[in-house]
């Protein structure tokens, strides 16, 4: 078997976030060359890369060729031959050889039996997801938190919850199966980075105005095994979705209809680093207040005292005030440059955040019961 060296290193590189760096199968460190496509897994997510000049089964040791490769002249032609228990490499100023298992011994790819599939606008869907995947929870204590949910069905959406903050997004889709499933927040990860790399571009078409709004396609069907194919360009990755009911986020999120504040985001962004040393101190407490066209952001910690800073505000509905942890206040603002809408209904009720086109996050106040019975809320 033979092909560029950069062909072959291109391909790692871009399996490199799918093999396991401390996998609990040895196998799992290899990428399988079979059938005109390489293949990495690390058993809760495949993802595939078409490879046209592979035209036999064998095992690469992913991080020992990758490292090799990156020092090989990219336009070398490379000889890859298994013999017995050893893969041989050579091209024209070298060679080296690994000692391999077998490729059948590699995990076998899920059976794609489709029971529903459509295409989407895939810069559209991915980027949704990779904002949504930021709410996730961290600990497994909850398994299903620990993952995007897609809602499927005539009206798509997609949320992410961790019991003290939480992202919805409605999406502009239909897909003929009403089914809620759950994307490990890994796979995003990986869906996100390879569709960066390897989304094809739309066809040229007519004129520079189409051309500029055609949309780059993915395609994604479902299986009655609870597995997702995400396809798009030479890549497919396949998901293995997470069991379990996930929370109706839909219904935690708060109607605001009034006590709406829209606060500059650059603004707001450094007011809270003039307070946050104080604010961790005082175990993570930013205190927001606002009258009229001033909001008052403040913490105090017994050791390092008090500190606020006032900014600008549109608060035509009246004044309010809310406690909000620190750290998932400047993570949301933090790159945003226009006004953020920030909605609560009492000091003692989540606070709703909105951007333009970004997820609507909900975030919980800190040291109130409201924040407790909505969290219980997430949690059942």
């Amino acid at each position: 078997m033979q092909m560029r060296v950069h062909r072959l290193r291109d391909t790692l590189k871009l399996l490199d976030s799918v093999v396991p760096r401390k996998p609990t199968l040895a196998i799992l460190a290899n990428v399988l060359l079979k059938d005109g496509k390489a293949h990495a897994t690390d058993l809760a997510t495949w993802a595939i890369m078409e490879l046209p000049e592979v035209d036999e089964d064998c095992l690469i040791p992913h991080r020992q060729v990758l490292e090799l490769l990156e020092n090989v002249p990219g336009n070398e032609e490379l000889t890859i031959e298994v013999k017995e228990k050893t893969l041989a490499l050579s091209w024209s100023s070298g060679k080296a050889s690994y000692e391999v298992a077998d490729a059948n011994d590699y995990p076998i790819l899920p059976d794609k039996k489709v029971v529903a599939e459509g295409d989407f606008d895939g810069d559209l869907l991915v980027a949704a997801l990779k904002a949504i995947s930021s709410y996730c929870a961290t600990e497994d204590s909850r398994l299903i938190l620990t993952g995007v949910t897609l809602y499927l069905g005539e009206k798509m959406s997609a949320a992410a919850g961790d019991g003290f903050r939480m992202g919805y997004q409605d999406l502009p889709f239909s897909f003929p199966l009403e089914q809620a499933m759950v994307i490990p927040q890994r796979t995003v990860k990986i869906l996100d980075m390879l569709w960066k790399k390897c989304a094809t571009p739309p066809p040229p078409v007519g004129s520079l105005v189409a051309l500029i709004t055609a949309k780059r396609n993915l395609h994604l069907s479902v299986n009655g095994d609870n597995k997702a194919y995400f396809r798009f360009g030479r890549a497919e990755v396949i998901a293995n979705l997470l069991d379990g009911t996930p929370p109706e986020f839909k219904k935690l999120v708060p109607e605001i209809t009034a006590n709406k504040v829209k606060l500059l985001a650059p603004e707001f962004e450094r007011a809270l680093r003039r307070i946050k040393d104080v604010a961790y101190e005082g175990s993570g407490i930013a205190r927001l207040t606002w009258a009229e066209s001033v909001m008052t952001v403040s913490a105090k910690a017994a050791e390092k005292g008090e500190v606020e800073v006032m900014v600008p505000a549109v608060t035509d509905d009246g004044p309010g005030k809310i406690a909000i942890n620190i750290k998932y206040l400047m993570e949301y603002f933090s790159g945003k440059e226009d006004f953020v809408t920030m909605g609560t209904t009492a000091d003692k009720s989540p606070a709703v955040f909105t951007y333009h086109n970004y997820p609507l996050v909900v975030m919980m106040p800190m040291f109130v019961k409201a924040a407790e019975e909505v969290v219980e809320a997430v949690e059942e």
